[in-house]
């Protein structure tokens, strides 16, 4: 004889569970509660039928290799590396995906990514194209970093480097900031960082399939300065050192709320300011630093096993857009 299959419904469940015989009244509950069950999953199965049966609407294009666009780029350069005695070298994992986007907007970005670093480089120095698989916003995607020395930033630590790439209103970061708003607009993201002295970082990410226009277009990136404003009184009271290292604190709990390294935190140790610098959806930028003051307001943060009270003061901004418009990054940025 078969034995009767299982009901996967929590009600189903609790009744197969119920200990000893049932009182008339908790079979009359069962039952109502079955009919609700029953009612609620055939709402939520014609939703889902609703749902599924209109279009996803995606942002689509045409696709192109990542790779040959790195090595057209470099040919290109031949006579800028010639000049300066540069070397480059290309590292890319093997059955790369093709790339979503407009080839020669990506290709002028790119452009003008390796002719900023070979122009700033030391003579005889060396350019590092790296292209590689990535998850970005929970979809496939490419990731092509550049990396050089580049001796003229010897006097920027890494909140420096950011603020001025990512803010904008030095001249010789503006071609930069151009990218990151022609990658931006072209549904990718522009990552630069400093991780090490006179050694610059920049990324582009790219997606490799279809994803929704939501995802692609709509999003803004933002910069949440929080500072320490009894800062002065913490370090009067127990040190630059200890104080530092209180700050580092702050630094770290504001990076666990973030999707870092995606996203940007930085701390300026002896002004008390920590800054996260994050991408999201419009009419999201305040949601997403409520959420981090929200838990700062909340945590505790200690020198030693002294708990500190510390003063949160914060201010967001969205980051400013460079000066181009899409259609135009398809044309080289300089000569």
């Amino acid at each position: 004889m078969k034995k009767r299959r299982a009901s996967n419904d929590p009600v189903s469940v609790l009744e197969s569970r119920w200990p000893g015989k049932r009182p008339k009244k908790i079979e009359n509950a069962f039952i109502r509660l079955k009919d609700i069950f029953k009612k609620r999953t055939q709402v939520l199965n014609s939703q889902s039928r609703a749902t599924n049966s209109v279009p996803r609407h995606t942002v689509s294009g045409p696709s192109f290799n990542i790779l040959d666009v790195a090595r057209r780029t470099c040919m290109k350069h031949d006579f800028l590396f010639l000049s300066r005695q540069l070397t480059y070298h290309i590292a890319a994992t093997a059955d790369l995906p093709q790339a979503l986007g407009n080839e020669a907007q990506i290709e002028a970005v790119v452009s003008e990514l390796v002719g900023h670093i070979a122009r700033r480089a030391p003579h005889g120095g060396r350019i590092q194209i790296g292209i590689k698989e990535t998850m970005w916003r929970q979809c496939p995607g490419i990731e092509i970093s550049f990396r050089g020395v580049d001796y003229h930033i010897a006097d920027l630590n890494r909140s420096t480097f950011l603020k001025q790439v990512l803010e904008g209103g030095v001249s010789d970061f503006s071609p930069i900031l151009a990218c990151r708003e022609a990658i931006t607009k072209a549904g990718g993201r522009f990552i630069a960082d400093l991780p090490e002295p006179q050694c610059p970082i920049f990324r582009i990410i790219l997606p490799t399939v279809e994803v929704s226009a939501v995802a692609m277009g709509e999003n803004n990136l933002y910069k949440y300065d929080i500072a320490i404003k009894n800062i002065a009184s913490v370090r009067k009271r127990f040190g630059i050192k200890k104080s530092s290292s209180l700050v580092s604190q702050v630094e770290e709990f504001v990076r666990s709320l973030v999707r870092h390294p995606i996203d940007i935190v930085m701390a300026v140790h002896d002004k008390g300011t920590v800054t996260a610098i994050y991408e999201t959806q419009k009419g999201a930028a305040e949601s997403v630093a409520s959420r981090i003051s929200a838990r700062l307001g909340l945590e505790k943060f200690q020198i030693g096993k002294k708990v500190v009270d510390l003063d949160f003061r914060y201010h967001l901004s969205a980051l400013p857009s460079a000066p181009i418009r899409c259609a135009e990054a398809t044309k080289p940025m300089h000569r």
